[in-house]
């Protein structure tokens, strides 16, 4: 392999259903090239979901966690879904407790190493089931102020649909969060069968 020389590569398909155009790659020069009888050849076939890159980028985010959590000890979950592939939709699990910090997560991972290219980042709130879309999208609908809490970086989108604390701009002082209440989860378990239901 000589430095710098380069040959044009591609045109690839990719997952976002589209062939990626043509670009520079390095020349690698294969001087001899041995293999055994009936040869393995390793590959994936990538397109559109439901693809093998797919599953590999779901398997790659239990990996990726723990080393992301070194240098975010903040971080609690991680969630890219299978339709983002890797890099372009991320959703994150915080532990917050003080104002600004989900959009400081999400600074820190568009400035860092591990998710500089994600498109759309959003930021949750501790025990927020990640993978489950229709309670992302009620979080997203009913935490996240566009004015305060929508971040714009060139191409990119953060979203902070945490729970708001006192010194962040959307903070309404003493709005409680519904909770349900044990007493009424114990008559309801008691009484089940009574209900017909």
């Amino acid at each position: 392999m000589e430095k710098d020389e380069t040959v044009e590569e591609g045109p690839f398909g990719n997952h976002t259903g589209f062939y990626d155009p043509p670009k520079p790659a390095a020349l690698f020069k294969v001087q001899t090239l041995t293999c055994r009888k009936d040869p393995v050849y390793v590959c994936t076939v990538v397109g559109p979901p439901p693809m093998e890159n797919s599953y590999m980028a779901q398997f790659s985010e239990r990996l990726f966690l723990p080393l992301l959590q070194l240098d975010h000890p903040r971080v609690l979950e991680i969630h890219q879904p299978v339709e983002g592939i890797f890099h372009q939709c991320t959703f994150v699990s915080v532990k917050k407790d003080g104002p600004g910090q989900g959009k400081d997560v999400i600074r820190q991972l568009w400035d860092g190493p591990w998710l500089p290219r994600a498109r759309l980042l959003a930021v949750f709130d501790e025990g927020t089931n990640l993978t489950e879309s229709n309670g992302l999208l009620w979080h997203v609908l009913n935490r996240m102020t566009p004015a305060s809490d929508l971040m714009v970086k060139g191409e990119q989108v953060g979203i902070d649909a945490t729970s708001k604390v006192s010194g962040e701009d959307s903070f309404t002082p003493g709005r409680l969060p519904i909770v349900e209440s044990p007493h009424i989860q114990q008559l309801l378990a008691n009484r089940w069968a009574e209900y017909g239901l």
